[in-house]
């Protein structure tokens, strides 16, 4: 099988155009889906320390609470 360098060349430019266009439109996806849950500005820190207070919380009401 005979390629030309060239033509390779060309084939891989395209291929890497596409995946660069690829991983933007996931980008683009990954920050809509997560956006709703964003409600501090600044980072995620305070974001996940919130919802993970919150979640202890909802666990602490559904699971632990019925027990006593």
């Amino acid at each position: 099988m005979n390629v030309d360098l060239d033509t390779a060349k060309e084939g891989l430019a395209v291929l890497q155009q596409y995946g660069g266009q690829a991983a933007a439109a996931a980008g683009s996806l990954l920050a809509g889906l997560a956006s709703p849950f964003q409600l501090f500005e600044g980072g995620w820190g305070l974001n996940l320390l919130f919802f993970g207070v919150l979640g202890l919380l909802a666990y602490s009401l559904v699971v632990l609470a019925p027990r006593q």
